[in-house]
C-alpha cells in the first residue's frame, strides 16, 4: 500500500504511513486503556477490525490528498487549493468516521462476546482516525505543502500548473 501511494502521490504519499504510526500509538493507548477496564479482550475479531480501522485510516489519508490535489488542478494558487482542498476532505472524513464510530459504539452494547470485541476494537480505531486527522494528518499536510512540496513539486506530487502559476506570481486558469 505504502508503495502504491507513493507511485500515485509521490512525496506526499508517505504522509499514509506516517498518519499509521501516530494513529497506532493512540489506539495501541486506547485499546490498552478499555482491556485494563476489563471491556477488552484481544481476539481475533478484534485483529480484525484492527486491519479495517487501519485501511479505513489509509483511506482518510487519500481522501484528503485527493481533494487537494483536485483543488490544485482546477487552477487554484497553492494556499487556496490546501484550503478547499482540506476543508471537503476534513468534512468528508470526519463526519464519515463520527457515523462509523457511533454505529460501532452502539451495537458493541447491544451485541456481546466477539462482536463486542470486533465493534470495541472497530471504534477506537475509528476515534483515533479522527484525532490523527485533525491532529497530525491536515497540519502535516499544510506544512508539506506550504514548504518542500513548493521548493520541488515533481518530487511531492504537486501538480505542476500549481507550480508555475504560483512563481508567476498569479494562477493557472483551468485549461490553459
Amino acid at each position: 500500500v505504502v508503495v502504491f501511494l507513493l507511485f500515485v502521490f509521490r512525496g506526499l504519499g508517505i504522509l499514509a504511513p506516517a498518519s499509521l504510526a501516530v494513529e497506532g500509538v493512540l489506539y495501541l493507548g486506547v485499546l490498552a486503556l478499555l482491556s485494563r477496564l476489563g471491556s477488552f479482550a484481544l481476539t481475533g475479531a478484534s485483529l480484525v477490525a484492527t486491519a479495517l480501522a487501519a485501511a479505513l485510516s489509509v483511506g482518510s489519508t487519500v481522501l484528503l490528498l485527493v481533494r487537494v490535489r483536485e483543488q490544485a488542478k482546477s487552477g487554484k494558487k497553492p494556499k487556496a487549493a490546501l484550503s478547499f482542498g482540506l476543508s471537503r476532505g476534513m468534512k468528508g472524513a470526519v463526519l464519515g468516521e463520527v457515523a462509523t464510530f457511533a454505529v460501532a459504539l452502539v451495537l458493541s452494547f447491544v451485541l456481546g462476546g466477539a462482536a463486542r470485541c470486533f465493534l470495541l476494537a472497530f471504534a477506537a480505531g475509528m476515534a483515533c482516525d479522527a484525532v490523527a486527522l485533525v491532529c497530525f494528518k491536515a497540519p502535516a499536510l499544510r506544512l508539506l505543502w506550504a514548504g518542500p512540496a513548493q521548493k520541488r513539486p515533481g518530487f511531492w506530487g504537486v501538480p505542476c500548473a500549481v507550480h508555475e502559476g504560483d512563481r508567476q506570481g498569479r494562477s493557472v486558469e483551468g485549461g490553459e
